[in-house]
């Protein structure tokens, strides 16, 4: 491989990895909102066959997606398996959870997911915001779901500057990109709570109520 190839590799492999990011966050939106009129159409048996048939497909998109990322998965030696607890979410208890998300499509399904299953969500649309509703709202909070990647102050710096505030907030990192390794380094060494998207909601809300109960 020549110098200048060996130059614009790591700018190949983070277009792929945004790339990534950005379908990640499409097939977490697609699956999201399947799973709201799957719920809200349990009557109507015609859409649920569709719906199902629809969820099929985004699943299939997802196996597609998470091979085109093994190539950069296989030169990161620090996995990020994900370890789903057996038990459902209990959907009486009304825990507050801080959800910061840049990706508007993603947060809106989400947060309708959330608050469908019990959950009060206050929604913070970037890094900067999630600090100040935090602030705002500590009392109040049980989690916060934290994306990595976000403008202003990735997910990284919510989490420091949260945790000098308060070192017990329970914190569950999602995410759709591949390519911030010293944080996901820093997860995985401090065995942080984490979750890749795109995520089933049914695993999310199973992962959050394992976070919760710990």
């Amino acid at each position: 491989m020549s110098h200048d190839e060996n130059l614009r590799q790591p700018q190949k492999i983070e277009m792929y990895e945004r790339m990534a990011h950005d379908l990640n966050n499409l097939l977490s939106a697609i699956i999201g909102f399947c799973y709201l009129l799957k719920k809200q159409t349990s009557q109507n048996v015609a859409a649920q066959d569709t719906l199902e048939e629809l969820l099929k497909a985004a699943t299939k998109a997802v196996e597609v997606a998470q091979g085109c990322m093994t190539i950069r998965a296989r030169q990161e030696s620090n996995g990020l398996p994900v370890t789903v607890d057996t038990k459902m979410p209990s959907i009486h208890n009304p825990e507050t959870i801080l959800f910061a998300e840049d990706n508007s499509d993603v947060r809106r399904i989400l947060k309708s997911i959330l608050e469908d299953n019990g959950y009060k969500v206050i929604e913070a649309v970037n890094g900067t915001d999630a600090v100040r509703l935090f602030l705002e709202n500590e009392d109040e909070i049980q989690i916060v779901l934290l994306d990595i990647i976000m403008p202003g102050k990735g997910g990284g710096e919510v989490y420091e500057e949260i945790k000098k505030v308060n070192p017990m907030t329970k914190i569950l990192f999602i995410s759709g990109y591949t390519g911030d390794g010293l944080l996901k380094n820093k997860i995985a060494e401090e065995g942080l709570n984490y979750i890749s998207k795109p995520v089933e909601p049914d695993e999310l809300l199973i992962k959050i109520r394992d976070v919760l109960d710990k």
